[in-house]
């Protein structure tokens, strides 16, 4: 479900949820698998990389100047709910639910030949895991996890 509302000619809200019921309903199993109680894939697994619910909240408001110009404000929320990076739902890869926060401001010039936008994303600096690898035969366990709070300073120019 998403909603896009115009409150006023400044402020414009977006949002959204998503939710998913995903699931194992069969399983074929090879016998020449050698199974650990962690590495077997059941019917009560999660699907990997399925968050049961994505959420988003957006916000963009502009304020004219006398000039002609304009600041544009912009922040934007995602939540995340737990879920598996792994078929196996590897305890060293399972994600607990996290939110994301980003925020930014941008000067677009009377003419506009030109804007400066200064921006930041994962303000609280939130880590979790993308993806990863758990390989229990041999004891080996990999998570990457996304990137950390990054700033940006964007010149744009029309010609």
């Amino acid at each position: 479900l998403e909603l896009t509302a115009l409150l006023t000619p400044e402020l414009q809200i977006t949002g959204a949820v998503g939710y998913t019921h995903a699931e194992y309903t069969e399983l074929r199993v090879n016998p020449a698998n050698i199974l650990t109680p962690f590495s077997a894939i059941t019917l009560d697994n999660m699907l990997p990389n399925v968050p049961k619910w994505q959420t988003s909240l957006a916000a963009d408001y502009t304020v004219p100047l006398n000039n002609g110009a304009a600041i544009e404000l912009h922040m934007d929320w995602k939540f995340t709910s737990k879920h598996a990076n792994d078929a196996q739902n590897s305890p060293f890869l399972n994600q607990d639910s996290y939110n994301i926060l980003n925020a930014g401001v941008t000067y677009q010039a009377a003419s506009g030949n030109w804007s400066l936008r200064f921006f930041v994303d994962n303000i609280t600096d939130e880590r979790y895991i993308v993806s990863g690898d758990s390989n229990f035969g041999i004891g080996f366990h990999e998570a990457n996890y996304n990137r950390p709070r990054e700033w940006f300073v964007t010149f744009k120019a029309n010609y």
